[in-house]
């Protein structure tokens, strides 16, 4: 053989290595492609599964809020109101009001329903009546109905509740009149937070969002919320528009775009909200759907570039020995070592390879074994745990949920299905003591759709706390956690909280000695800032003399303040002692009808005062007497609209004692509210006392002092008509005129 012979044939056998090894990495390059289009493709389904399913619970959610509304416009046809006139004097009113209360609370989603009339006027609310006024002329629900003729609801962008303070959208239809004009709009108030802890219900995978938008673009709610920035709208971006179109075919494929919210390269599927202009958009960063495929590809890779050197270096070795035997050959024909040592070496390669098998043997064994340790774990964990396959067939089954559910032995070895667990559970009584609606649903399949947890009691008495979660392919994983151990642990937080109770008579002794801790320093203040005020010590600048005005205004009314809080607990201490002494009725209402005269004067009211001839003088504190009636007086006066009247009136009571009335032409109250306002602290919810100051102390102080002195307080009140409170001495508390010369 000669030289150039031997030289061609080693250099085919390098080319057929190099070969080989361009064909290994290019199998390794389409192997991860092929990989990446897989993941990509199962994250789609992922996206469409969810989508679909919060897509239509989104849509049942607002087709409940439509029934409301459209039931609402029934009722306006069926009243047949054909003017903005008539409508408003129609629809406002209590029956109304009953009603909308009444649909509200059927819609857990919704935070409020209420009516427009033509004007943007708010006619009539669920919230509370009477109706507040309160304009919504300018709200975008009302501009858009008031101006196009549609038959369909509205969705209005997010804004923060007025009441709630939470994010909440109006979901309204326009009310018409037969000759279509319009009569005003009834919409429902919900709150996003329902559709957000709806979303966090789903098990989402890291790096998942869901996006509900309105159909021009508008930004509704988006789960993980702290992602959201300060976009409101996306409707004039790109993405929207490619959202839209894929929205509208959901067999397309899902589309990759950068996110408008947090710029991260993100795989989105779009749903259309059924029947309403909504779109709910499921989508998934890149790099979390293609993690998977990223620890297959460097694996790949790896052992791509790992095969590729062995190719090339046992090509390499061969060639070079080819070679090397051929040169040999030419140059000594029978080089038996040179043979020898060729053989070694190729036995050693024969060896490593021997132990690459051994090694493939051993990881084979090693996953056997940890086979075992997942079936040790699931015996072992302290939850009982169920797989349900897409056949209703039990694929897993721990001891720990054939202990908590009370089940025979042979359900681990039998290859029972779900049917036939929950047909034992039925012929032993299992849900013989649940209520109806639980047996309804075990009747019904007994696998939710979603998500969802629950709580049952055993018939052994056993609270079992009960975990599914849907498969995407079908089928279900149910938990099953004992927690009899935190429900007695809750029963005993009830009792605690029954002992917390039980200190705050404790409270009240320490509120009363601290009280008198805080006057000190408050007469000192006080008394410096009216030297100030009024200058005694040489002139001061208009300024400083305002401001000391200002302090000693400040001071005195946080003084009366104080005095209250102390005033009730010494009362609930039990530590007043009454300084009696015998006063004219007459004389105390004078001096009580002074001090509050000018605020009167103030607030544009009329004051009078009547007082029987026969009434007598009485025998009580004269200065907790005048706390009683001043602060009644100022309860009167500052509830009393501007042109209304406070009157007082003193008689003698049929059982002989003193009835003293003060009656006002005020705000009034409901029948049920009275219990409320006669407590500690407590002031009525409504438009009016919030706009003014106060501790809600003036009438339960008022009532406890007259209590000690023998007496009652009661009240009589009519909303929008006016209060009266009166008081009743008993008699022991009247000096006659016989007994006042004894």
């Amino acid at each position: 053989m000669s030289l150039r012979h031997a030289i061609r044939t080693s250099g085919h056998i390098a080319w057929i290595g190099g070969l080989l090894v361009v064909l290994t990495l290019g199998a390794a390059v389409f192997s991860i492609w092929r990989l990446r289009e897989e993941a990509t493709q199962e994250a789609g389904g992922y996206l469409q599964s969810i989508g679909l399913v919060l897509a239509e619970q989104t849509s049942r959610s607002f087709q409940a809020v439509d029934l409301v509304l459209t039931e609402v416009q029934g009722l306006v046809a069926a009243e047949g109101v054909t003017t903005p006139a008539a409508f408003r004097e129609r629809f406002h009113d209590r029956d109304i009001y009953d009603l909308l209360r009444q649909r509200r609370q059927a819609l857990t989603q919704a935070d409020a329903i209420g009516l427009l009339d033509a004007d943007g006027k708010l006619l009539n609310s669920s919230r509370q009546w009477p109706t507040p006024d309160l304009d919504f002329s300018d709200r975008e629900a009302y501009r858009a109905l008031r101006d196009r003729a549609s038959s369909d609801p509205f969705v209005s962008a997010p804004s923060i509740g007025a009441v709630t303070g939470a994010p909440t959208i109006y979901v309204a239809r326009r009310l018409t009149a037969p000759d279509g004009r319009f009569l005003g709009l009834v919409q429902v108030a919900i709150d996003l937070n329902q559709f957000t802890e709806l979303y966090r219900a789903v098990s989402l995978r890291e790096g998942s969002a869901i996006v509900l938008l309105r159909d021009d673009g508008a930004v509704l709610t988006r789960v993980p919320s702290a992602e959201l920035g300060e976009r409101t709208s996306v409707g004039n971006s790109p993405t929207f528009a490619r959202i839209h179109r894929h929205a509208a075919d959901p067999r397309a494929p899902v589309i990759r775009i950068t996110s408008t919210f947090d710029n991260n390269v993100r795989l989105i599927a779009g749903h259309v909200v059924r029947g309403y202009p909504g779109i709910l958009a499921t989508s998934i960063t890149e790099h979390a759907a293609l993690a998977g495929w990223r620890r297959q590809a460097i694996g790949i890779s790896v052992a791509a570039i790992g095969a590729a050197i062995a190719f090339a270096v046992l090509f390499l070795t061969v060639a070079r020995q080819v070679r090397r035997l051929e040169e040999s050959e030419i140059a000594l024909a029978h080089n038996n070592t040179e043979l020898l040592a060729t053989r070694e070496r190729l036995e050693a390669q024969a060896s490593a390879l021997i132990d690459l098998a051994e090694r493939l043997k051993t990881s084979q064994a090693q996953l056997g074994s940890k086979s075992e340790i997942l079936e040790v774990t699931l015996e072992n964990m302290d939850q009982g745990i169920l797989m349900i396959g897409p056949d209703r067939s039990i694929q897993v089954c721990n001891r720990r949920a054939v202990e908590l559910l009370g089940l025979p032995p042979e359900v681990l070895g039998n290859h029972w299905s779900f049917d036939d667990l929950v047909r034992w559970q039925w012929e032993n009584g299992e849900f013989d003591k649940t209520d109806r609606q639980f047996q309804e649903f075990v009747k019904a399949g007994g696998i939710p759709d979603i998500f969802a947890t629950y709580d049952r009691i055993r018939p052994n008495g056993m609270a079992l706390e009960v975990r599914t979660v849907p498969l995407p392919g079908g089928g279900a994983v149910r938990t099953f956690t004992d927690i009899t151990a935190r429900k007695q642990a809750e029963e005993e937080a009830v009792h605690a909280q029954q002992a917390a109770e039980m200190a705050d008579r404790s409270k009240s002794v320490f509120l009363a000695n601290m009280s008198h801790e805080l006057r000190t320093p408050l007469n000192a203040v006080i008394g410096f800032s009216e030297i100030i005020r009024d200058a005694r010590f040489g002139p001061i600048g208009a300024k400083y003399r305002e401001y000391a005005g200002h302090i000693y205004s400040s001071g005195r009314h946080l003084l009366t303040l104080i005095s209250d809080v102390l005033d009730l607990s010494k009362i609930e201490a039990r530590r007043v002692e009454l300084q009696e002494t015998t006063i004219l009725v007459d004389d105390l209402l004078k001096e009580c009808e002074r001090l509050i005269a000018e605020r009167a004067h103030q607030q544009g009211l009329q004051l009078s005062r009547v007082v029987a001839p026969e009434v007598p003088s009485l025998f009580v504190d004269p200065l907790r007497m005048k706390q009683v009636i001043i602060n009644l007086l100022s309860n009167a006066v500052k509830f009393t609209p501007r042109g209304g009247s406070v009157s007082i009136a003193v008689q003698v009571a049929a059982n002989g004692g003193v009835e003293i009335s003060i009656a006002d032409t005020g705000i009034g109250m409901r029948p049920e509210e009275i219990p409320a306002a006669l407590e500690p602290f407590r002031q009525l919810d409504n438009a009016f006392t919030r706009r003014h100051e106060g501790t809600g102390l003036g009438l339960a102080l008022a009532s406890q002092l007259t209590a000690l002195h023998g007496g009652t307080l009661s009240i009589e009140s009519t909303p929008d008509v006016g209060t009266t409170v009166t008081i009743w001495l008993p008699s022991q508390r009247t000096i006659r005129p016989a007994q006042a010369r004894a």
